[in-house]
């Protein structure tokens, strides 16, 4: 398991940035005060983390 991990690192960092981003947004969605129940905060948490935000270069377009 540890070859395949060092061999494919993507991966495992690809799950340690949506793990941390889930948990920043369940977090960020109890904080607002609003009336979710904690199964929505589940579902749009879970839901947010596997949205791609554009990066700089994408919306500026690439360098020449």
């Amino acid at each position: 398991m540890a070859v395949l991990l060092a061999a494919h690192p993507a991966p495992v960092c690809r799950l340690l940035n949506s793990a941390q981003k889930f948990e920043r947004t369940f977090r960020d969605l109890g904080r607002a005060g609003g009336s979710l129940s904690p199964i929505e905060r589940l579902f749009f948490s879970l839901v947010l983390a596997n949205t791609r935000t554009p990066s700089a270069e994408a919306a500026t377009g690439p360098r020449t």
